[in-house]
């Protein structure tokens, strides 16, 4: 982590995309196991719902994606109130971030838009959004069926993305 000064002359911190790498996952694993072991059956009646994981990159564009982007996305998944809860963390992307979604469709395939998530504006954001519990069941039982986009400026049509697990 770096401290330097801001225009108002005061210091911030700058994260770095390794450290957001280093901590979500280390976050994820320590959601999970307080959650316990949830079987993709059992997940849509368990109280503390499901967490799934998205490692974003370029590479997993169909078309042509950012090539130094990369991103995670950490979920929490409550099928039974419909409720998906979420941090999503970018770094290093080419343009302005315009969107974030999570599509419906296997690795190397694009798929429709199933939910609108908060674009990560600033870097990373934490949030919940809500969608049909049927939908978002299935998300949780099928997560390999899923992936997290990220659009920016430059690539309209995803900068990055990556499957759940």
């Amino acid at each position: 982590m770096t401290v330097r000064p801001n225009r108002l002359g005061g210091r911030h911190m700058a994260i770095n995309a390794r450290l957001i790498l280093r901590i979500v996952p280390a976050m994820a694993l320590a959601i999970g196991l307080a959650a316990a072991p949830i079987a993709p059956a059992a997940a849509a009646s368990h109280p503390h719902g499901s967490v799934r994981v998205a490692l974003l990159n370029g590479d997993q564009e169909v078309a042509a994606g950012d090539e130094d982007g990369i991103g995670i996305a950490v979920l929490r998944i409550k099928a039974d109130e419909g409720k998906i809860c979420y941090v999503l963390a970018v770094a290093k992307l080419d343009g302005t971030v315009a969107a974030a979604h999570i599509h419906k469709a296997p690795a190397g395939v694009n798929g429709p838009i199933v939910v609108g998530l908060t674009a990560p504006t600033g870097g990373a954001v934490v949030t919940c959004t809500t969608a049909d519990p049927a939908l978002v069941a299935d998300i949780a039982a099928n997560s390999k069926n899923y992936y997290v986009n990220v659009h920016t400026s430059v690539f309209p049509g995803g900068a990055i993305r990556g499957q759940l697990r």
